[in-house]
């Protein structure tokens, strides 16, 4: 009875009168923001976490932008989080100083968990292993065959979900209109390119669209930076007097006399006005 007993999870107050609509809210996974002290690495993880010339890049992209894309990792008993996939990025955040770190937390078993990590563990030649149609590919080449492969089997042009890359998840649609094959890897935004039919040009885009990031992360800024500049300006300007009010107001009182006298001149009185208009009939005759 007593076992019987530790398996009765009672429903808090907050969830007894939330609606299915917040409940199913819940269940999605969202990016959060977890403070640093908070995670915990995946035992006996692959990645090689190295302070070399390639982290210190890292960093200091970090420092300067943060963390673009979100590290995946699970809830533990204790309060913690385990790094599924992002093991670069925390120890690089870590060392730019951060305290901070945007995640994807997602619950899952130590089967999913080891699963994850492996998919995520880029091979000698860099590239990260890539899940299409729930089949993981390690190898670029096998991997860009079977995304060829989902484009000539695609059914409808409505877009469907067929696999993850680099924690984002793709998305492959048909453009009707062009005649092309798009696909868009999502993340907080989503990110489109336009497949072509080489096994290695498809990844080869892929991998330039993510890593062009940082360089629109930092364009928008500055754009936005600018954009803050002229409004700055423009309210500044707009509390300043106009320089020639008073001409204005001299130059308006006396066009509105000159409409006036106008009025003047064209409300002739009535017998005045037959009187020319008799005359002027005689003349015609």
């Amino acid at each position: 009875m007593k076992s019987a007993a530790k398996n009765i999870q009672i429903a808090s107050y907050d969830d007894l009168f939330k609606t299915d609509a917040e409940r199913q809210a819940d269940a999605q996974e969202r990016v959060q923001s977890l403070l640093l002290d908070q995670l915990v690495p995946f035992p006996n993880h692959p990645f090689k976490v190295l302070d070399d010339d390639k982290m210190l890049e890292t960093v200091e992209s970090i420092r300067e932008r943060g963390v673009l894309v979100p590290i995946l990792v699970r809830p533990q008993n204790d309060g913690t989080f385990q790094i599924v996939s992002g093991h670069r990025r925390h120890h690089a955040s870590l060392l730019a100083g951060k305290t901070e770190i945007p995640a994807i937390v997602r619950d899952m078993d130590d089967d999913t968990a080891i699963l994850l990590k492996e998919q995520t563990h880029p091979n000698a030649d860099g590239f990260a292993p890539m899940m299409l149609a729930g089949v993981t590919y390690a190898e670029k080449k096998e991997a860009g065959a079977a995304l060829l492969s989902l484009c000539q089997n695609m059914l409808t042009p409505d877009p469907v979900q067929i696999g993850v890359y680099r924690g984002l998840t793709l998305e492959l649609s048909f453009d009707s209109f062009s005649q092309e094959y798009r696909l868009a890897m999502i993340g907080q935004l989503r990110h489109t390119v336009t497949l072509g039919t080489d096994v290695f040009g498809n990844i080869q885009r892929m991998d330039n669209a993510l890593d062009m990031l940082p360089v629109k992360e930092q364009t928008c800024r500055e754009h936005l930076s600018d954009l803050q500049g002229q409004l700055k300006t423009a309210r500044v300007e707009v509390q300043k007097p106009f320089p020639r009010e008073e001409e204005l107001k001299t130059k308006t009182a006396r066009l509105e006399e000159l409409n006036a006298l106008l009025n003047m001149d064209n409300r002739a009185p009535v017998p005045e006005q037959e009187e020319k208009t008799k005359r002027k009939e005689e003349l015609e005759r």
